[in-house]
């Protein structure tokens, strides 16, 4: 209840004031995240971004919603997305953002609203933390692989598109590959203090920095090994932005035998550059990890996460159904196997890393260069005939 009124008095009360009306767009963009992306597909007149995060409140809006049986049934965010829309009159809603509940229902509280969703990054298993709501619907979800697409029809009646990433089918390929290095793709987070968890397993058990990134300090060490084994440079693309940062140590602390370079983070599709300039790119269980392998380049995984936080949902490409282990990826990280993953890729000519790839990568990451397949149902969705409001 506490974190409610928080909420509440964060979003309606202290966010700052908007005092006309929204005006009508044909597009809304749901919450910012993936706006900039998004954006791009769609004239600037033609699309706003709703928030509902504290970034403002539209007072209009909000004496609309206050005068609704949402409101005053303890729903005042349903109330003032219902209030928002009805004004706004959009052909199509779309959203990033997997786990908010009240992007479900708009489909089926406004009859002619089309919804799409598009996936953002990697998921576990995070719709089994929700109660099971028959009427979601979502009109298309744009899903990384098959096997995603169908967890999320499970729970939610869509139409899915196993199309990939949005981000990385925006980004053409660069067959060149100028580095002969491993490329390590980090997905190191600064340690909170005091410490906090990170997740929590489906018991409720809580787990932390250090049970979360207890592989990837196992995994690096190897691959050192590995690198100086084999004379590879090791370069590191890391997640922060500062040269010389926590992040930057976090490896100098652990990379002691091979040499190493690296990478801060420069811009938000640069790790694609990096991607198809290495000849080996390794990853615990990151999306951009799938993204290179969904690009032919040869990819080692490492997806024994969910040894440490009791997770079946971190192996690698949950939730199909492919062995634990395979060519290029394992399931736990120690020595024997690290060299067998890095040795395959290593000694694979690139005739036969295409056929294997060919194999697997639809599996895990679908590829629409141009994101051929999302242009088409948007242009379907916004031609449609005008549609009606609740």
């Amino acid at each position: 209840m506490r974190d409610k009124l928080t909420w509440i008095y964060r979003v309606f009360i202290v966010a700052p004031k908007q005092w006309s009306l929204p005006l009508h767009t044909d597009v809304v963009i749901f919450h910012s995240a993936g706006s900039d992306l998004l954006s791009k597909y769609f004239e600037k007149k033609s699309s706003q971004i709703f928030k509902l995060d504290g970034g403002f409140i539209n007072i209009p809006i909000l004496i609309k919603s206050i005068l609704t049986k949402n409101f005053w049934l303890g729903r005042p965010d349903r109330a003032y997305v219902w209030s928002f829309l009805s004004v706004v009159k959009p052909k199509l809603v779309a959203s990033f953002i997997d786990n908010d509940p009240l992007f479900y229902e708009i489909s089926g509280q406004f009859e002619g609203i089309k919804t799409i969703l598009l996936q953002n990054g990697t998921r576990d298993n995070w719709l089994d933390r929700f109660s099971i709501d028959r009427s979601w619907k979502v009109d298309a979800i744009f899903a990384h692989n098959p096997s995603i697409g169908e967890y999320y029809q499970s729970r939610i009646a869509s139409n899915i598109f196993p199309s990939g990433s949005l981000k990385n089918n925006l980004v053409p390929i660069n067959p060149k590959k100028y580095r002969d290095e491993v490329l390590y793709i980090s997905q190191y987070h600064q340690k909170s203090i005091p410490s906090k968890p990170i997740v929590f397993d489906a018991n409720g058990k809580a787990y932390g920095w250090e049970e979360f990134f207890a592989i990837d300090g196992l995994l690096i060490q190897h691959l050192d090994l590995w690198c100086s084994d084999h004379g590879k440079t090791l370069r590191v693309y890391g997640r922060e932005t500062e040269k010389f940062g926590p992040e930057y140590l976090y490896f100098k602390e652990r990379i002691t035998k091979s040499t190493w370079v690296y990478e801060p983070r420069s811009s938000p599709l640069g790790g694609y550059q990096q991607l198809d300039a290495a000849n080996i790119v390794v990853t615990v269980d990151s999306t951009l990890g799938y993204e290179s392998l969904a690009r032919g380049g040869k990819t080692a995984f490492f997806a024994g996460r969910g040894q440490f936080i009791n997770s079946a949902a971190r192996r690698f490409g949950w939730p199909g159904s492919l062995p634990e282990n395979g060519p290029f990826w394992a399931s736990s990280v120690n020595s024997d196997e690290v060299y067998r993953v890095m040795d395959y890729l290593a000694g694979e000519s690139d005739a036969q890393w295409q056929k294997t790839c060919q194999t697997y990568a639809p599996q895990v990451m679908g590829f629409d260069p141009g994101n051929t397949i999302l242009q088409s149902t948007l242009q379907h969705f916004l031609t449609s005939e005008q549609l009606k409001y609740a």
